[in-house]
């Protein structure tokens, strides 16, 4: 899991869906406050924190442990006279490589995911837009780097909203975080500007990382973020738009959420009063 958060008040940049391809697009150097023409980007956890070597170990031991799931289903259930070799060990080894992965975090909590976000947050006053990529069900996010349980999301979250701007864009990348019941319960109701805040996030399961739709479809999702607020009354065709990349893309914007195959309400709060600015750009 990680988190990656722009400040406003800038002109918009690209940024992609991982670190690397946000600091490609932008000039921008690695660390935990990044900044190039005009623009800045935070990472959490941040590339001190948890250096590129250290994440590199990461993920050898991510990549090896995917390899050893697939190998338990299949020595779960092998084909007569076909288990494959290495069932005996593969639950040791499944542990082991856990273990090795959380070894090369520096065992890394939410504590320190806390933290981090709140030493960023104290050096810029607002923030136009939050990245959260990696796995999701039912509000628990996880990730090679980090994870957090729906109530500690909804702590980070509710902090990070003190200081966001208006307009803000939250992108939400991971499998089912745009299900209506997700948005209606997860997000909307901490929100600190209802009527323009973008929520971008995925109706189904997401690609996994290394899919290059993944980038070709955050590239216009960036390219197309202030758009989608000033022209919010064709979010459908911003989503069919957006769909084209084969990301199972959702979105919502003032009440209104657009899916591949149906669109509906899912309310504002009750207390939000009308925004005139948002009106305006909807009629």
């Amino acid at each position: 899991m990680q988190w990656h958060v722009d400040p406003a008040q800038r002109p918009a940049g690209q940024r992609g869906m991982v670190y690397e391809r946000l600091a490609r697009q932008n000039g921008l150097v690695g660390g935990a406050g990044a900044r190039a023409n005009n623009t800045e980007l935070y990472v959490v956890p941040s590339f001190e924190r948890i250096t590129p070597e250290a994440r590199a170990a990461v993920m050898r031991a991510a990549v090896e442990n995917e390899r050893l799931s697939l190998l338990a289903q299949d020595c779960a259930a092998p084909e007569p006279g076909k288990r494959p070799s290495g069932c005996d060990t593969v639950w040791d080894d499944l542990r082991r490589t856990e273990l090795e992965r959380e070894a090369a975090t520096g065992h890394y909590g939410f504590e320190d995911l806390q933290r981090e976000l709140e030493a960023v947050l104290a050096q810029v006053p607002q923030f136009d837009r939050l990245v959260v990529s990696g796995h999701h069900e039912g509000g628990y996010f996880r990730g090679e780097l980090a994870s957090v349980t729906r109530e500690q999301w909804q702590t980070l979250f509710a902090r990070i909203q003190r200081q966001a701007a208006a307009p803000f864009t939250l992108y939400a990348l991971g499998c089912h975080t745009a299900l209506p019941s997700v948005v209606r319960e997860l997000f909307v109701p901490l929100l600190a500007h209802p009527r323009q805040t973008l929520i971008v996030g995925a109706e189904a399961y997401a690609p996994t990382r290394f899919e290059a739709r993944n980038l070709s479809f955050m590239d216009e999702a960036l390219t197309l973020q202030t758009t989608i607020h000033q022209h919010r009354a064709d979010l459908r065709g911003f989503q069919q738009r957006l769909r084209r990349h084969r990301w199972p893309v959702a979105l919502w914007l003032d009440g209104q959420y657009e899916a591949q195959d149906y669109a509906e309400a899912v309310p504002l709060p009750a207390a939000v009063a009308p925004d005139a600015a948002a009106m305006s750009q909807r009629d």
